[in-house]
């Protein structure tokens, strides 16, 4: 009787859960609510950002909710760059205080290779919309907006000049964002005025590579490195002592010849054993090696102005002979 009573008991729980599955099949999936209000309240172009001829578009956008959807707008909104049908590129605007609802920016930017790869020709007919993420489910269709006229076309020919106007509209930005958002993103000062912390955060996120574009309103910047070459000159002054000796006796251009190496190599072989056996000399002749250091040391600049010594050799050598001299007149202990 207990097991008739607990089979009976399975068949119902697994009948629960059969009608709950089902239930929950013909449910309708949520749909996010199309915004209060929703608008592009201007397009600034700007170009020489990063480098020559290539573009960056700046979109000040409006998206309101009286309650916001569960997705926030980088999940929920794209703006998109349009040719006619054709996207030419696309964005998600960031999601920073009030999970990016209300007012903000947001920004498409085409290298120099990619402007001319895409079609995307400076100041064209173009389009800029705002609409809801396709992917996601919607009331209806997607809420869209867009504007076929932009606020600025920059003028600038110089990455300089648009550091300065591209500068001076990011500054802009944070004026009004703050004064919206409630949010400290600007900060000023005698010698001027720089993004805080936040407004750091949210820009840098919201235009790519603001940072290398204008450096100047960021409290710590950040630059491309510039290595420049090394400048090279020409030993001018040691090739003109090498020839102090051509076309005389001394010249031993031709024997250095026949021996296979260049006459200043040659000439300062023969230089060092020259100054090698006169220290010998002088040392056994004064039984002293005082007199033998002093004698290397004089015959070193003697040797370059003839032209038998590199200047490079001798002067390594020259230092040699101070640290020598100085050893034995000031540290060697004397044998008596």
């Amino acid at each position: 009787m207990i097991a008739k009573f607990l089979g009976h008991h399975k068949l119902i729980l697994l009948g629960i859960w059969a009608g709950i599955a089902v239930a929950s099949l013909a449910l309708p999936a949520y749909a996010i609510a199309d915004p209060d209000s929703m608008s592009i309240n201007a397009v600034y172009a700007y170009r020489h950002c990063q480098e020559d001829n290539d573009q960056l578009y700046i979109v000040d956008y409006s998206v309101g909710y009286t309650v916001n959807p569960d997705e926030n707008i980088t999940e929920a909104y794209i703006v998109r760059l349009m040719d006619g049908g054709t996207e030419l590129g696309s964005t998600a605007p960031y999601a920073y205080y009030d999970e990016g609802y209300g007012r903000g920016i947001a920004s498409i930017y085409f290298t120099a290779a990619e402007a001319t790869a895409l079609g995307v020709t400076w100041e064209g007919a173009y389009t800029m919309e705002l609409t809801g993420n396709p992917t996601l489910t919607w009331a209806g269709d997607p809420p869209s907006t867009s504007v076929g006229t932009f606020d600025l076309w920059s003028s600038s020919a110089s990455q300089g000049t648009t550091e300065s106007e591209l500068g001076a509209r990011v500054l802009y930005f944070a004026d009004l964002l703050e004064l919206d958002w409630s949010v400290d993103l600007i900060e000023s000062s005698g010698l001027g005025s720089w993004l805080t912390s936040y407004g750091e955060d949210y820009f840098t996120n919201s235009i790519e590579s603001i940072q290398l574009i204008c450096p100047s309103v960021f409290s710590a910047s950040l630059t491309n490195p510039i290595y420049p070459e090394r400048d090279t000159h020409a030993p001018v002054y040691a090739t003109a002592l090498r020839g102090t000796i051509t076309g005389t006796p001394l010249d031993l251009s031709a024997v250095a010849s026949i021996a296979g190496l260049p006459t200043i190599w040659f000439t300062t072989f023969i230089y060092i054993g020259i100054m090698a056996v006169s220290a010998y000399g002088v040392s056994r002749t004064s039984g002293s090696v005082k007199p033998a250091v002093i004698t290397l040391a004089s015959l070193v600049p003697i040797g370059v102005m003839i032209g038998w010594l590199d200047l490079v050799i001798a002067i390594l050598m020259g230092f040699a002979a101070i640290v020598a001299v100085a050893y034995v007149f000031f540290f060697e202990k004397s044998s008596t």
